[in-house]
């Protein structure tokens, strides 16, 4: 697969692509499932750079138990990032516990909820 191709909207920190040195990213977050693209398939793209030694650690985002589930089969996953704030408390259900079953990394976003706090 490209690696243009790999997820929607994904992040990486520090390393080689953000073009500053020849490091290995410290994590690669898959921000949304591609729906043009498996997931078994985006796992296998960044566990080959796993394997390059060019990402240290891979997560996701706004993924479901069931797709978490989907990229495991594939590759290690060593954090999820679900939203998670006063009116979003979905993951308390699902990916909370999922979670800490499988003792991934929750690195939960929207605290402040669109600036809903600021109106």
């Amino acid at each position: 697969m490209p690696i243009s191709r790999v997820g929607l909207g994904t992040w990486a920190i520090g390393g080689w692509m953000w073009g500053g040195s020849d490091e290995a990213e410290s994590i690669y977050q898959v921000h949304w499932p591609d729906p043009f693209v498996r997931i078994e398939d985006t796992a296998e793209t960044l566990l080959e750079l796993q394997r390059e030694g060019k990402i240290l650690a891979l997560g996701v985002s706004n993924y479901s138990p069931e797709q978490i589930d989907a990229w495991r089969r594939v590759a290690p996953l060593q954090s999820t990032q679900p939203p998670y704030n006063l009116f979003e408390r979905e993951i308390e259900t699902d990916v909370l516990p999922y979670a800490l079953q499988h003792k991934l990394l929750v690195l939960s976003y929207g605290a402040i909820p669109m600036g809903a706090y600021w109106k």
